[in-house]
């Protein structure tokens, strides 16, 4: 039974000593799905987990493990699970910062950037970015060296890129023939779900110095990509799991095996497809709204790129493990946190603060859904959804009506509520709200 410690936090210790931990305020938690209790449970019950099992602010029912989920194992003697990373290995956020403001685009002008967008590669498009099989095989190995090289990723903008947007653990030699053929096609491409494109402006400011530390401000506008390794990632994470040698409750393997390790260099070059994916979907976003707006000294530069589903070895309390965050982004004290709300709610930029060490430094990646797909589709037309948009001034579009209505916005947990949790525990200081202009889905 969970015990409500105090600032947002919840408790629940185990028969084997490990630790459940959910951050959430009251309400929050009382909304949380049941499964998501069992599926915590069940990682706890995993051989040589690490202290505990975290449940952030967004926590919601994923494939066998809880999106917005975190645990670590030892290197020496822990496991790794295919499940705990997540099917989309390598999703994350970009979020680029332009020279344009809110008086700089009028309506009409968001329609013709919107009818622009819409040209590319949305939804499960495989109509990407034409490659060689030695380019594809460069873009595993050395990420977004590859988009620097090619021309699709500025030099300087590296250092914004979590991990330089390179996995160096990456091995080519363990992947499928159907997972090359699946990826080679999708580079540059946006994927369906809940991945989309948007164009926000900076609407409210609670630390300006912060804001101004990172160059922006009131009434900016601002760039949001949240993609990932598309059917190539997929298509690891589901042959892994199927060939793991332990089944219960999840797929997993011990870190030190064949097999184990397999699995980790096969995800690294997925992590790797998925930092080129964006940086090369993020040029042709630019470049439509380039030559949509034709304006003279347009200027577009990345703020950040982070992943939230992913496996990495890292140092906690001098102890060497392997952090598995499913939906769960990794906080730096000197780097931003991006938290998307849902397309008509605020995202938010926020600040890590030092507590971030209570939480294997992890934070929230989203708003977190409550409603099914099903749910969610049949609760409004599309025809209302788009008018209710517009009444707020959101122009919404995409490839597919029925996954606009899947992803509309009481889909989603209230962005406000999860980063006001997240702020109650400690783990972040509110810096600045952004509003949805443009959303457009895959």
């Amino acid at each position: 039974m969970f015990q409500y410690t105090s600032k947002n936090c919840y408790i629940e210790k185990t028969s084997n000593s490990i630790t459940k931990k959910i951050i959430a305020n009251k309400k929050l938690f009382s909304e949380i799905d049941s499964t998501c209790f069992e599926q915590l449970n069940n990682i706890s019950k995993l051989p040589n987990i690490y202290n505990e099992v975290i449940g952030l602010s967004d926590l919601h029912v994923g494939y066998g493990v809880p999106i917005g989920s975190v645990f670590a194992s030892p290197v020496d003697n822990g496991i790794i699970s295919p499940e705990a990373v997540g099917f989309d290995i390598g999703c994350g956020i970009s979020f680029i910062k332009t020279n344009l403001y809110k008086k700089d685009l009028d309506l009409s002008t968001l329609k013709k950037i919107s009818m622009a967008l819409e040209k590319l590669p949305l939804g499960l498009s495989t109509k990407g970015h034409l490659l060689s099989k030695s380019d594809f095989s460069k873009i595993l190995e050395t990420g977004v060296n590859w988009s620097i090289e090619n021309n699709f990723l500025e030099k300087k903008d590296i250092k914004n890129i979590e991990y330089k947007g390179c996995f160096k653990t990456a091995n080519t030699k363990h992947l499928s023939k159907e997972s090359k053929s699946r990826g080679i096609t999708e580079i540059g491409t946006l994927g369906q779900g809940n991945h989309f494109i948007d164009l926000l402006v900076i609407d409210d400011i609670f630390d300006k110095d912060y804001l101004k530390k990172l160059k922006l401000e009131k009434d900016q506008y601002v760039i949001m990509l949240h993609s990932g390794s598309r059917g190539f990632g997929h298509q690891i994470a589901s042959e892994f799991s199927k060939n793991f040698k332990y089944k219960d409750p999840i797929s997993y393997d011990y870190f030190n095996t064949k097999d184990a390790q397999a699995y980790f260099e096969s995800m690294s070059c997925a992590v790797n497809f998925a930092f080129v994916n964006r940086s090369v979907l993020s040029h042709y976003i630019k470049a439509a709204i380039s030559k949509t707006l034709d304006i003279k000294n347009l200027k577009f530069n990345l703020v950040s790129d982070s992943i939230h589903n992913v496996a990495t070895i890292e140092k906690h309390k001098n102890k060497k493990l392997i952090v598995h965050r499913k939906g769960a982004s990794r906080a730096y004290l000197n780097k931003p946190v991006i938290l998307p709300g849902s397309m008509q709610a605020k995202t938010h930029i926020l600040k890590p603060t030092k507590k971030i060490s209570d939480t294997l430094e992890s934070v929230a990646h989203g708003s977190g859904r409550r409603l099914s797909r099903q749910k969610a589709k049949s609760e409004i037309s599309i025809i209302n959804l788009q008018k209710n948009l517009l009444n707020d001034d959101i122009i919404l579009s995409g490839r597919s009506e029925n996954l606009m209505r899947e992803e509309q916005p009481n889909a989603y947990k209230d962005s406000l509520s999860v980063v006001e949790s997240m702020q109650g525990f400690g783990l972040v200081k509110k810096s600045a709200a952004l509003k949805p202009k443009l959303v457009i889905t895959g």
